[in-house]
């Protein structure tokens, strides 16, 4: 291949029908982001058995796909789950009136690290108590950050896991000391256990590491086990030639300690369904830059080496990677490199499958001279649909300005065909350098993108390092694109880097009117703007203005319903921006109704209690009742004025209210309800309501329990039976077990095995054993039995007794022997005709009871009559007794 400078005119066309000659064709492209912004399903079945779905955690990596689409949960201002349960939403509900839910590192600059957000589902990897399950985050999404702290210089990072419900750190180990960790972790169960493991590449100053941790998080009433992991790290990888970071040719960015670092990419190369790692490295970043491209196979075992590594002879800064699948079995890795001395760029095209390139240092056309570039990032290529082929297509960004700040020549972004370097479209931003990828859209649902939307930044002065960013949409439903809206952006508070536009807009569907909004955090600010007409008031009141976030927002944005009520949240980092809306709730794990005291006598007077709290993002904009029921009638109901959130939505604290009843026997069902006007808008309607029981018992009540089975013991042999003593009524008493055996045979004997205590302090509902040894003489017939009488009796009172009969009888053998005149079961006889014929057998009784035969049947002989039996007397028997060891 030619690059343009080299090579006559008609090189790029020669080049364009060379790679169309050398592509395979394509039959089947990825889904698009729809603009209706359900999560598009990407993953095509394949001849090799089911591909990876990049959709199995909620958000895992930067851009939520390998194709860097940034779609979007399904979601709309009608959705949520209204009055009904959080747990049958099929579409969230939007971010119409937005807040701040929580942050993480309150008061810090950066808060995370990292250039993107990342959600995951760890519920399989939480061990909590039974009576914290709420409070340890069930139903909640985590977010996974990058944090730092420097001391003397040196610079620790962290690598945590956040409940996503109260913001709090769930699970953190130190990653030693490194260089600022730009790259984004990556979410997945890489060895298909159920338990997730975190993917985190980063630079220390000697090598590129790539660590795999397998995190366990453990949970109690009490708080998370924040700390202890470091045997959690599943292993390590390091190279020393390469970094992912490289240092920055602009002046300022490289001043301030910032490296233009690339994101880690996970994708199906091979269509296996086991995704690799791949990462876009530069080899001697410092003074001899070249780019390398590796895959790295993730099993459960650290790899030895790259599965593949390709070097890209042109350019010093490598863009993100992005993956592309072309067809059955097919996929290609993506990217572009950048020189940092003259702003060439180039576009490489690797198999995914074997690492060889398929296009090799194409020329992007029309790039700016450019000494400074990139200024932080350069923003990788966006897979997507651009036309009604089966291929996909891809867009790219030139990232630079060829006249500064002034007016008219921004960034570029050019729609491309992957199967050949045929153009589609070619514009430029009205202004400003590009450091964030752009957004396509299918604004109307024919799977084809015709909208781009970007964010661009420039500085406002050639004496200071004030800047200002720009926000904007194109119609690229033609191959002349023609630009919709542009508005401005100011950072807000901060300093002047808070104003680099480094996070990626993303679309969303506020007020259901034509076409989705487009929001963008720059600065300190989060931004919506209409998607007809680029102007926040159109959305409505709420958004008409920016949202102050509480330091930079140089994150890339993640979407889902964090917390658990029903609404899309969006993920800046380690700041969460949620829906604002009260959200009563009874205080988690079941303490919403709680008693005093806790058990009762019947007479005694009983304090019931009502708490509850504001769980959601803000206060409510009417007063709320909340009523006590007992069986079904109110018991008390209370209105509440102050309604402000706990935290860390707000300085809230938990609302009580309280009501008497007296105690009488029995079960009684308490019930807590919140609003039960219904006259506030909530998150959610289903966590109003509270039910608990109560019961009532006579203080001093006790059972026994003896075997489930009759104790059947041999003659002459003994057995242990064990006795179960229980208080069942609501005090701790002595009570004294007394046993009679006037009821068993003589010879019998029933009594306490040694050291067994007969004067036992009972506490309810916790069981008392006590053993007894009963022996049986030799000459026990088996239709023995007997029965103890077994007497439970209060020291205090006598009165208060339980009585239990325990049976007790001989294990009984049973069998009849019969024996002819040649010792075995059968005999024989004779007779003459018309004579009684005669034969004989002894039956003997071989068990230890007596034996009575309850019918005599026999077979009639062949030639007619009736057999009947006979004793020695010649009496006739018509039932046998037998006493034990008896023959007749």
């Amino acid at each position: 291949m030619m690059s343009a400078s080299q090579g006559p005119a008609n090189a790029p066309a020669r080049a364009s029908l060379l790679m169309a000659l050398l592509m395979l064709t394509v039959v089947i492209s990825p889904a698009l982001n729809h603009y209706s912004l359900s999560e598009s399903n990407e993953v095509l079945p394949t001849s090799t058995g089911d591909p990876w779905d990049p959709y199995e955690q909620p958000w895992s990596q930067y851009g939520h796909t390998p194709t860097h689409n940034f779609s979007m949960p399904t979601h709309s201002p009608d959705g949520g789950p209204g009055e009904g349960n959080v747990s049958d939403v099929t579409e969230l509900a939007s971010l119409v009136d937005p807040v701040v839910n929580w942050q993480v590192y309150s008061g810090e600059e950066d808060g995370s690290d990292a250039y993107g957000s990342v959600l995951g589902d760890f519920s399989q990897s939480i061990t909590a108590t039974d009576a914290a399950q709420e409070r340890c985050g069930v139903g909640t999404l985590s977010p996974v950050i990058v944090s730092s702290t420097i001391s003397g210089g040196v610079r620790e990072s962290f690598l945590n896991i956040i409940s996503g419900n109260d913001a709090k750190i769930a699970w953190k180990t130190s990653l030693g000391t490194t260089e600022a960790i730009r790259s984004t972790p990556i979410i997945n169960d890489i060895d298909g256990d159920g338990f997730q493991e975190i993917i985190v590449v980063y630079d220390t100053s000697g090598a590129l590491s790539i660590d795999v941790w397998s995190p366990r998080l453990t949970c109690t009433e009490s708080n998370w086990q924040t700390s202890g992991h470091s045997n959690e790290l599943l292993w390590s990888y390091s190279d020393s030639d390469v970094r992912i970071g490289s240092p920055s040719p602009h002046f300022a960015t490289s001043n301030s300690d910032h490296k233009a670092v690339t994101q880690p990419l996970l994708a199906d190369l091979q269509l296996d369904g086991t995704p690799e790692l791949i990462l876009a490295v530069v080899d001697d970043p410092e003074n001899n830059p070249v780019v390398k491209v590796q895959a790295y196979t993730l099993t459960a075992s650290q790899p030895s080496e790259a599965v593949w590594s390709v070097t890209l002879d042109r350019g010093t800064h490598p863009s993100d990677p992005v993956w592309a699948q072309l067809d059955d079995s097919t996929t290609s890795v993506l990217l572009t490199t950048i020189d940092d001395t003259s702003g060439n760029m180039w576009i490489w095209q690797i198999d995914g499958e074997t690492g060889s390139l398929d296009w090799e240092r194409v020329a992007v056309q029309g790039t700016d001279s450019d000494s400074d570039a990139p200024r932080l990032r350069l923003p990788g290529p966006v897979i997507t649909q651009l036309d009604t082929d089966d291929a996909p297509e891809m867009i790219l960004t030139v990232p630079t300005d060829a006249n500064g700040r002034t007016s008219g020549s921004g960034a570029r972004f050019i729609g491309m065909e992957i199967t050949s370097t045929e153009e589609l479209f070619n514009f430029r931003a009205q202004n400003g350098y590009a450091d964030a990828q752009p957004l396509a859209l299918d604004t109307d649902e024919d799977d084809v993108a015709d909208r781009l939307c970007w964010v661009t930044w420039y500085s406002e002065s050639t004496i200071s390092f004030n800047r200002k960013g720009m926000v904007g949409c194109t119609d690229i439903s033609d191959e002349n694109p023609v630009l919709e809206w542009t508005r401005d952006l100011q950072r807000g508070s901060g300093n002047d880097n808070d104003e680099i536009g480094v996070s990626p807009p993303i679309s969303m569907n506020i007020d259901d009117e034509g076409m989705d909004e487009i929001v963008v955090a720059f600065g300190r600010r989060l931004w919506a703007f209409d998607g007809d007409t680029g102007a926040s008031a159109d959305i409505n009141e709420a958004w008409s203005t920016s949202l102050t976030m509480p330091h930079r927002t140089w994150a890339a944005p993640a979407a889902a319903d964090v917390d658990g009520d029903g609404h899309i949240d969006l993920l800046y980092g380690d700041t969460l921006v949620s829906q604002r809306a009260p959200d009563f709730a009874p205080s988690a794990d079941n303490r919403g109704i709680s008693f005093t005291p806790a058990q009762a006598d019947p007479g005694d007077t009983v304090t019931v209690t009502g708490q509850f709290s504001n769980i959601g993002t803000g206060e409510a904009d009417d007063d709320l009742d909340a009523a006590l029921y007992q069986n079904g009638v109110e018991l008390e109901r209370v209105r509440f004025t102050n309604s402000e959130p706990v935290s860390p939505s707000g300085e809230g604290g938990p609302l009580t209210f309280t009501a008497q009843f007296v105690a009488e026997l029995g079960v009684h069902e308490f019930v807590l309800v919140l609003d039960i006007n219904g006259n506030i808008s909530e998150h959610r309607e289903d966590n109003n309501i509270e039910t608990m029981t109560y019961t009532v018992v006579e203080p001093y009540v006790a059972r026994i329990d003896g075997p489930l089975t009759t104790p059947r013991i041999n003659p002459g042999a003994s057995q242990t039976i064990e006795i179960e003593l229980t208080s069942i009524g609501s005090q701790t008493a002595s009570w004294t077990l007394d046993y009679d055996t006037s009821s068993l045979p003589n010879g019998w004997s029933f009594s306490p095995t040694n050291g067994q205590n007969l004067n036992p302090e009972l506490i309810p509902d916790q069981p008392y054993t006590v053993s007894f040894a009963a022996v049986l003489p030799s000459t026990a017939l088996g239709d023995e039995s007997g029965y103890v009488d077994l007497t439970l009796l209060l020291d205090s009172d006598s009165t208060i007794n339980s009585t239990y009969r325990l049976p007790v009888e001989v294990f009984r053998t049973r069998g009849l022997d019969l024996a002819g005149p040649s010792g075995v079961n059968e005999t024989m006889g004779q007779g003459r005709p018309n004579t009684v014929a005669k034969a004989w057998f002894m039956v003997e009784n071989l068990g230890n009871a007596p034996e009575t035969t309850t019918s005599l049947q026999w077979t009639a002989p062949s030639w007619g009559g009736s057999p009947s039996l006979h004793d020695a007397n010649g009496n006739e028997l018509f039932s046998i007794t037998l006493q034990p060891g008896e023959s007749r």
